[in-house]
């Protein structure tokens, strides 16, 4: 049935529809319950087993264990919202504090790092190619956005690390060893968990002192852009796989020694690319490793688009972004940009609210083909959507993404964002809000995944890169029906698991999606 099809539909019919598919889950729920093999339980079944246990209710805990619907009780007594909406942002999150905010330069320098000491080869692996810079994506974030982008300096700081519902003791966290935690069962049951409820929402959750933009700047600049294609293929895959950059074989090598720069870096004695951004000709010296990405802010001249919304005009958080290059051989470099929030808001279905979490990673990837990009994926939710580079609106060279309210999911225009469920049932809002430079702060590196070698680029080389190894989850574990807080129906919980950092994004990848679903889309529809 198509969604248009439903328009027909009454409201009755409707709810008896969504009733109807929620029996019919309830019902297969049973089945598996019933009929299942038991042997030994699985880890994630142990869990679940744990979880429905937790709940101090025996109604809740039979009514969740053969009918999927857990902490009804909880949830009738949180308040409701509009169904597909988020919370209007408070005063709080929508304003800068009136304190400067705090300063974690020293935060992101490695201690250990010694610069000095890398061979002329070393330091070439380290550069990052200028056409990188030449086409980053730019960031329009929601104009009502709650949730602002987070440094991860101070997540660390607000947070504290449990192994399952244990804490780690004498444990203080910091950005250059934070994979220490993965002695711990290999890190991957290892939460960093908020000293603050969330419900609270302290101020670094909100962290309205990272919404882009520079003090005493006019909220109303208009600068052009140039819109993206409305007319296209639906799938032009068939074309870039004979182009060969549509799903690659990586070729990385296992012996660092024989690497070489990614080709369009700086060599010994050459000078370094125009970037758009104009970051001027970088060469290591004995000095302030930060100076370079001083020099780098002041000398930034992006333009950007169309008037922005509510918030301002932006261009340059507080909050860097990531920059994680890899070269995966025969000229295709892919580019991929990370962004990192202390908070996803969920969304709303007839009132239930799904998917909130502690600490929220999204990315953009950009792949080029001998310093020519070809394609961008956008993450979004579980999955992600790739267009063309030519599809995209774009600012000058550079293609413009959109963040969708609450859940920064990726989106290529501005405007409601229908998903999974038809009639709009469940959707993300995008908008010309406050316009994210990732560039004019970024910590950028190059990656080997053979090797598992993250390098620090000269950009900044004394930059950490324990944080990119830790193997655990950047929020805090799923509530227990215990708390409150925590509810659970079909399977879909009030208050999630934080996410996994961004070594765990599929970095590798041959294709341009995580598993080579998508279409590539030449045309925004």
């Amino acid at each position: 049935m198509k969604v248009s099809q439903f328009r027909f539909l009454s409201k009755d019919q409707l709810r008896m529809l969504a009733l109807s598919i929620c029996m019919g889950y309830a019902i297969i729920g049973i089945l598996c319950i019933t009929f299942a093999p038991h042997g030994k339980l699985s880890r994630s079944a142990m869990e679940n087993k744990r979880f429905i246990a937790s709940s101090p209710s025996w109604l809740d805990r039979q009514v969740c264990r053969w009918f999927g619907i857990c902490g009804a009780m909880n949830w009738l007594r949180l308040p409701r919202k509009t169904p597909g909406s988020r919370a209007a942002p408070s005063e709080k999150s929508s304003k800068l504090p009136d304190h400067p905010p705090h300063d974690f330069t020293d935060a992101w320098i490695d201690p250990t790092a010694d610069p000095n000491s890398w061979s002329k080869n070393e330091r070439g692996l380290r550069k990052i190619p200028g056409y990188v810079f030449d086409y980053a994506p730019l960031i329009h974030l929601y104009g009502h956005e709650k949730f602002w982008p987070s440094d991860l300096a101070e997540h660390l700081e607000h947070t504290y690390a449990k192994l399952d519902d244990d804490t780690i003791p004498d444990f203080k966290l910091n950005l250059w060893n934070l994979a220490d935690l993965n002695e711990y069962e290999g890190g991957r049951n290892v939460f960093l968990t908020s000293k603050d409820d969330p419900e609270s929402e302290p101020e670094w959750l909100l962290s309205p002192h990272n919404i882009p933009g520079v003090p005493g700047s006019d909220p109303n600049q208009v600068f052009e852009s140039t819109p993206g294609k409305r007319k296209g293929r639906k799938n032009m895959k068939a074309q870039a796989r004979k182009e060969g950059w549509a799903l690659v074989r990586p070729k990385y090598s296992a012996h660092e020694e024989e690497m070489k720069p990614i080709e369009g870096d700086v060599d010994s004695e050459g000078e370094e690319p125009a970037f758009e951004v104009k970051i001027p000709s970088i060469h290591f010296t004995e000095g302030d490793p930060q100076r370079v990405l001083r020099q780098r802010r002041r000398s930034s001249s992006t333009q950007v688009s169309n008037k922005t919304e509510e918030a301002g005009q932006g261009l340059r958080s507080n909050a860097p972004a990531f920059l994680i290059c890899i070269d995966k051989g025969d000229g295709i470099v892919d580019a991929f940009w990370f962004y990192f929030y202390s908070f996803n808001e969920g969304n709303s279905v007839f009132g239930i609210t799904f998917g909130n979490h502690v600490g929220d990673w999204e990315h953009t990837m950009v792949r080029f083909q001998n310093g020519e990009p070809k394609a961008v994926y956008l993450s979004r939710h579980a999955w992600g959507s790739v267009y063309s580079y030519d599809a995209l609106e774009k600012i000058g060279n550079r293609p413009v993404v959109y963040a969708g309210d609450g859940s920064h999911a990726h989106y290529p225009a501005a405007g409601r964002q229908n998903y999974v469920l038809p009639l709009g049932l469940l959707h993300d809002t995008t908008s010309k809000g406050p316009l994210w430079d990732p560039a004019q702060n970024a910590k950028s590196y190059t990656y080997d995944p053979d090797s598992d070698n993250l390098r620090a680029s000269m950009l900044n080389p004394r930059a950490p890169t324990s944080w990119f190894h830790f193997a655990g989850r950047w929020g805090d574990k799923h509530y227990d029906l215990s708390d409150h807080r925590q509810y659970r129906f079909l399977g879909e919980y009030h208050y999630g698991n934080g996410p996994s950092g961004p070594k765990f994004k599929h970095l590798r990848r041959g294709a341009l999606d995580e598993r080579d679903k998508c279409n590539i889309m030449d045309y925004v529809d």
